[in-house]
């Protein structure tokens, strides 16, 4: 009863792959077009894109007041007037007229606003790039993901197919007599747990799939090519926290946000001055006030505004904008210590797991080889039914655990390069802002900006000392000594 459920179970999530995992394009895909379709088709990233785009027209906006104002006026009214002299009268009025300002001094407000705005545009700038790199880092870890489930569901077939192996013999030596029904039991138990397994990996492979269409925009093909090794483009070590900070968009992101934030002080603090405009108008008009006849009146000069009082809300704004430039220089810290942690985190398992994956290997094919002798020795009665499924599900243990090992190691390498901004073009790809121009001339960049607070030191990674390990460790008896024991606990029995 138990088996036939559990083969219902596994037809079921094999259909469900097939409808749902599986589908799509025939075509191979690699991991370079897998990651640029993530790039160009995800909402997200998009969404960035589109917000750097409007910082970019704000800040033409700000620059049109540079240049003059015209506007033009015209109007054609009936009007009635009372008078104490004329009594009542109605007449037509029309009038036209253009008029021209031009802002000659605004305390620096177009200025400071104009920089303000171009470094604003910068850090979104620097956002889509920085956006662009995690979703690669996504779209390589979706990748890698649905590569590593395939694998693993394949073993755990395997594993399956060899356990209903063994669980054939088993019945066969029973049904012939010169085999143990406990046998049985214990091959079937096995069997259910490998059938298990199975199930279990093929609902991760099933939700690996789901986030891979979510990250790329379409389902995963049925062949994907695995990806050559990118340990070549990593960073040394002793150069790869100083490289990562400086190059990480995120942290040049909030640099420029520094540099924003400094040009709102300079911008509120323009209310403080006069503004001085130059006006010229000239207008026409008809039978203005009743009176018949052609009006013309012409304006040039200049015209001066000087704020003194206003409740001291040019103080408070000046003050708030302070108070968000020393919160800019915080997350700038705050930046630099999170890419540092995140690169040495990811460092560290480029580097344990290149050590782990020797070890797996060999553990692998040690588990391998004791597998198959148990066999043989089970085969003439030398070992018992539980060695022989033991090793099998110890090799099977020792595969998964190699699988994922060298998955995980590729993911932490691309971490790496995520973080430190050599992804994109590992994969040779480029961002959505990458053929963008920045403004090279806004002013105002201090070097104390671009201060790194924290540090760019990788730690020493610790190694295993092995000696040490079997220091103080109770000395291991030898064969004399065993037989001795032996010896004695026989007689003592006597």
């Amino acid at each position: 009863m138990y088996h036939k459920q559990a083969k219902l179970l596994t037809t079921a999530y094999m259909i469900g792959l097939a409808l749902y995992g599986w589908s799509g394009a025939a075509a191979a895909e690699t991991l370079n077009e897998a990651a640029a379709k993530a790039i160009s088709k995800q909402p997200e990233l998009r969404s960035r894109f589109y917000d750097y785009r409007a910082a970019g027209e704000d800040q033409k906006a700000i620059q049109g007041r540079y240049l003059p104002r015209v506007d033009v006026t015209a109007s054609y009214n009936h009007e009635w007037q009372t008078r104490p002299l004329t009594g009542d009268t109605d007449f037509n009025h029309p009038s036209i007229g253009v008029s021209l300002r031009q802002t000659i001094f605004d305390g620096l407000y177009t200025q400071s606003e104009s920089r303000r705005l171009g470094y604003t545009r910068e850090t979104r700038y620097f956002e889509v790039q920085a956006a662009s790199d995690d979703m690669a880092v996504e779209a390589a870890r979706a990748y890698y993901d649905v590569l590593r489930y395939r694998k693993l569901a394949d073993l755990a077939r395997d594993n399956y197919a060899t356990h209903r192996e063994i669980y054939t013999q088993i019945e066969e030596r029973v049904k012939a007599g010169v085999g143990r029904r406990v046998d049985l039991e214990q091959a079937a138990g096995r069997m259910a747990l490998a059938e298990s397994n199975w199930l279990t990996e093929q609902a991760n492979l099933y939700d690996v799939t789901a986030r891979y269409a979510r990250v790329i925009g379409e389902e995963p093909p049925k062949d994907l090519i695995e990806p050559g090794s990118l340990d070549k483009v990593l960073p040394k070590g002793d150069e790869l926290l100083g490289l990562a900070i400086k190059s990480n968009p995120t942290f040049r992101a909030a640099i420029a946000n520094i540099r924003a934030a400094r040009a709102r002080i300079d911008t509120q603090k323009s209310n403080n001055w006069p503004k001085l405009e130059f006006v010229a108008s000239r207008s026409f008009d008809k039978d203005r006030d009743g009176v018949d006849g052609n009006y013309r009146d012409g304006l040039v000069g200049v015209s001066l505004n000087w704020n003194l009082f206003n409740g001291g809300t040019d103080a408070a704004n000046t003050r708030s904008a302070a108070e968000s430039y020393n919160g800019a220089l915080e997350l700038r810290d705050k930046v630099c210590r999170d890419v540092r942690q995140t690169t040495q985190s990811a460092w560290n398992n480029v580097v344990r797991l290149r050590e782990q994956l020797a070890y797996l290997d060999q553990h692998q094919l040690s588990t391998e080889k004791a597998r198959d002798a148990y066999r043989k020795q089970f085969d003439i009665g030398q070992r018992t039914l539980l060695d022989v499924l033991d090793s099998e599900n110890e090799l099977f243990d020792a595969r998964r655990a190699l699988t994922n090992g060298e998955y995980d190691q590729k993911v932490a390498v691309v971490r790496v390069l995520g973080q430190s901004h050599t992804l994109l073009p590992a994969l040779k790809l480029q961002s959505l802002v990458d053929s963008e121009k920045l403004d090279d001339d806004l002013g105002d960049k201090q070097t104390a900006d671009e201060m790194v607070g924290c540090s760019t030191n990788l730690p020493a990674l610790g190694s295993l000392d092995k000696d040490a390990a079997m220091v103080g460790r109770p000395p291991i008896a030898t064969l004399k000594e065993l037989e001795k024991a032996k010896t004695d606990a026989d007689k003592a029995k006597k």
